[in-house]
């Protein structure tokens, strides 16, 4: 996994607490098993380790020191941090995971947030799987879910910047346990049926599958096979 602080002056020093809260919980949840990396940013991004770092006792350590030293501070350039994830290596057959944790208000930099959602999706064509994290009465919700929904993702999104812990809370507990990576579906080449989103989520043992849909009124079955 690998989390992505907005420190922009727009998150404001009270809401950035109430991430770093969250953050500091989800690095307790990770194992053995995981590998992790974290990134802050403003007005450029800023990366706790080199590379994918095993979850140890000094690496757990060296990551609650850096969201420790998080501060509110510079302008917010959003695309940058995300085309530096573009450059993030895959390790063998791990699904690779980012949880981007930010109001979605970019000050700098690309600015419109149909541009940043369009660009990054189609520069990672499903690779990355991204997730969003945010609250707050002035969250980009469009942008956010918008970005996690094109990119093997998902949001969580609150109205109270109190309940940011608990949805951090919620990202780690879902998304500790993955069972099957990469997945597709199709439907049978007669149904007319259109489905979202066009790029399914891994599967996760603690977050449901979900496929929105629908299809002609007279269409008395559809056959649906995920791989």
């Amino acid at each position: 996994a690998d989390l992505i602080q907005d420190c922009s002056e727009s998150i404001t020093r009270t809401k950035l607490d109430f991430f770093k809260e969250g953050l500091i919980e989800f690095l307790r949840t990770l194992t053995t098993a995981d590998r992790l990396n974290l990134m802050r940013y403003s007005d450029a991004p800023v990366l706790c380790f080199e590379n994918w770092q095993p979850v140890t006792a000094e690496t757990l350590q060296q990551a609650v020191r850096f969201v420790d030293d998080m501060r509110a501070r510079g302008q917010t350039d959003l695309f940058s941090p995300l085309q530096r994830v573009l450059e993030v290596s895959r390790q063998s057959a791990r699904p690779l995971i980012v949880v981007l944790l930010t109001d979605g208000r970019p000050t700098m930099g690309v600015l419109d947030s149909s541009d940043i959602i369009a660009r990054f999706s189609k520069a990672n064509g499903g690779r990355i799987s991204v997730f969003t994290v945010g609250a707050g009465d002035r969250v980009n919700a469009f942008l956010l879910d918008l970005l996690g929904q094109n990119n093997r993702g998902g949001s969580w999104i609150f109205p109270l910047r109190e309940q940011i812990p608990d949805a951090v809370r919620r990202a780690a507990r879902e998304l500790s346990r993955p069972v099957l990576a990469d997945l597709d579906y199709r439907f049978s080449g007669d149904s007319a049926a259109e489905v979202y989103p066009a790029t399914l989520t891994h599967l996760f043992l603690d977050r449901p599958l979900r496929l929105v849909g629908r299809c002609p009124l007279g269409q008395k079955s559809a056959v649906l096979q995920v791989v």
